[in-house]
């Protein structure tokens, strides 16, 4: 919550990386062929704040299990169409 009581969480950690599995796919062979993520979606990963699942809140982390952690970033690779087990 934030000083006027509005809640400032994001989605639920699951929604945000199904959410970005359009923008995975989208570059799959960019990623494939430079071995990297392209900056672009590095940055909407960064948004998503997925990086930060299990770093603690005091640490401007959002502290979640670490199976919902690991849950979330299947979500994201799973849903695209040329993932890979």
């Amino acid at each position: 919550m934030n000083d006027i009581g509005i809640s400032t969480r994001k989605p639920d950690p699951l929604a945000r990386a199904r959410a970005l599995g359009p923008a995975i796919a989208a570059v799959v062979d960019e990623i494939e062929r430079i071995q990297a993520f392209p900056e672009p979606l590095l940055t909407k990963l960064h948004e998503s704040r997925l990086f930060r699942l299990l770093l603690p809140r005091s640490v401007g982390g959002e502290q979640v299990e670490p199976s919902r952690a690991t849950t979330a970033r299947s979500a994201g690779t799973c849903s695209s169409p040329t993932a890979r087990p």
